[in-house]
């Protein structure tokens, strides 16, 4: 008999056996059920009946694959109150009508059962999902099924397309994939969010890039290498503090530290997976970090790679292939001036010789109460001073700076030259600039936050 869209499940092989017993009948007695407006409809019971409902997920619920919900079930009895203490199971069923999971549910309060988490398999089929409720107090019975959606999730999209997986990073509120470059072969994504707030506020970031073939790796100055030239842009980074050997998963890797902003943690693993053929590395960026053992694992320990998938996806963006940045030299990193007594020279070794239409833009930034400012200065030299009129302009006395090497496609109103990066971004250098002691500013000391570099 061909098997109908309201059938009972059928027990999937493919998938680990259940804690308990998964009784056919579980999911045959569903084929005298109706299915009005997309919801659940009770199924009468005998010799008496408990009124069950699957509040969660909803018919329209959208659940991602490799989610894990939780089933809600509310149960009442025909003539008022609610069931605090019936025997709740909820099995799960996937479009084909295959049985994969019986989760057991517990009493919360006012006849609200739930289960266990349930994950959604990564690999799940897409499409309409159906959860059945049995429930029995004494000899009393009741039943429900009711349906739910599986949709493809961000880290399933990115399996598809670039034949690895990442889980959603969770640490820190909403998460959302905002860069996505490349394409199988070579790429990079950049996923994370927040807690919403003002300036500083708990945030998870995840940057992983993946390079065709085997890099060098030999040594801490091979994968530093290997980070300024063919990763190039390495963010916020002040730095790079440390770097050590472990293994991460199955593979050899170096696990590296970079030093940024005072209330943020960095961490690079560099690592080669031979079943892929590619260079991975990945940045996890996390500013106040929640209290947990390993904040940095708990971003990236989900990462697998699956060769078998032969992806072949492209991103929205191409990935830019550019020159090495310049090398920064001078002053190092938190060097500390007062007064204006002497000029401040930023410093920095030449990318290349300069064409006639290329030059080196200066981004220099600061803070002063919650207001982030950002100035542009050009120059063919190899070397920048500050002008005095930062000194003078409210800030917290801390000032960021990088460099890089661009060729002029323009100017601005203001005629200074403006165009397109021929190189990646230096390192994200800082230093001090005071008034000295019992000198009045011209402004007032609006800094609500005393770490800023």
């Amino acid at each position: 008999m061909a098997k109908r869209a309201c059938s009972g499940c059928r027990r999937k092989t493919s998938f680990p056996p259940f804690r308990g017993a998964l009784s056919v009948l579980h999911c045959l007695f569903l084929a005298a059920c109706n299915l009005i407006g997309g919801k659940a409809t009770p199924l009468p019971a005998s010799p008496s009946a408990l009124d069950v409902a699957v509040i969660y997920p909803a018919h329209d619920t959208p659940v991602e694959t490799g989610w894990s919900p939780r089933f809600t079930v509310q149960v009442t009895v025909a003539q008022g109150g609610t069931v605090e203490d019936a025997r709740v199971v909820v099995s799960v069923c996937d479009p084909a009508g295959e049985a994969v999971a019986e989760l057991h549910a517990e009493h919360r309060s006012d006849g609200i059962y739930l289960t266990e988490a349930w994950m959604v398999p990564t690999r799940a089929s897409l499409g309409t999902w159906t959860a059945v409720a049995e429930i029995s107090l004494g000899e009393a019975r009741g039943g429900h099924r009711s349906q739910f959606q599986v949709m493809g999730s961000v880290s399933r999209v990115l399996l598809e397309k670039y034949g690895f997986w990442l889980n959603k990073p969770t640490l820190c509120g909403p998460s959302y994939l905002f860069g996505e470059k490349g394409d199988a072969r070579n790429g990079m994504i950049q996923w994370g969010g927040g807690t919403p707030g003002l300036h500083m506020t708990p945030s998870h970031y995840v940057q992983l890039h993946w390079r065709e073939g085997e890099h060098d790796l030999t040594d801490a100055a091979a994968v530093e290498r290997f980070l300024l030239t063919e990763l190039g842009d390495l963010g916020d980074s002040r730095s790079i503090a440390s770097m050590e050997r472990f293994d991460f998963r199955h593979w050899p890797a170096w696990r590296c530290e970079c030093s940024t902003h005072s209330w943020q943690e960095t961490e690079w693993v560099v690592f080669y997976a031979l079943e892929m053929d590619k260079t991975y590395a990945i940045e996890t960026i996390l500013s106040l970090p929640p209290s947990v053992p390993c904040p940095h694992c708990e971003l990236r320990d989900s990462f697998t790679v699956f060769p078998e998938i032969r992806a072949t996806g492209v991103a929205p963006e191409p990935l830019l292939r550019l020159l090495p940045a310049p090398r920064l030299v001078a002053p190092p990193v938190g060097a500390r001036f007062s007064g204006v007594e002497r000029p401040i020279v930023l410093e920095w070794e030449a990318a290349k010789p300069l064409g006639a239409d290329e030059y080196y833009e200066v981004e220099v930034d600061y803070y002063y109460r919650e207001k982030r400012t950002f100035v542009q200065l050009t120059t063919r030299d190899t070397e920048v001073t500050l002008p005095g009129t930062l000194y003078r302009s409210p800030n917290c006395s801390v000032f960021s700076w990088r460099a890089t090497l661009k060729q002029r496609t323009g100017v601005n109103e203001t005629g200074d030259p403006i165009g397109k990066a021929l190189s990646y971004r230096s390192m994200y250098w800082y230093l001090w600039w005071q008034y000295p002691p019992g000198a009045e500013r011209p402004f007032p000391v609006l800094c609500p936050y005393t770490h800023y570099d």
